[in-house]
């Protein structure tokens, strides 16, 4: 799969939780089933066949052709708007 950070400017500005699950090699090394930040996206950039997604606090993610359908973000307009949609009472549907 080609991709370009053209594919993830709609990323930037906001407030966003993308993971993925670890490889066999991740999870051996941190022990967690899934890897990836939540941050506000301050940029994306192209590096040669992948893009890089660089939050406010520094922390980057690489993602390549190889794995870009793997990643699954949540994106909110802010910080506060995601801690709200946390703290709200989930629906429970009873049979």
């Amino acid at each position: 799969m080609i991709i370009n950070a053209i594919n993830y400017a709609g990323l930037v500005g906001h407030y966003v939780r993308m993971e993925r699950l670890s490889t066999v090699e991740e999870l051996a090394a941190t022990g967690d089933p899934t890897v990836g930040m939540e941050a506000l996206v301050d940029a994306v950039m192209d590096d040669g066949n992948d893009v890089i997604v660089i939050g406010d606090y520094g922390e980057t993610w690489r993602i390549t052709g190889h794995d870009a359908t793997e990643w699954n973000f949540t994106i909110w307009a802010s910080e506060e708007a995601a801690e709200k949609s946390r703290l709200r009472p989930r629906e429970v549907k009873r049979l």
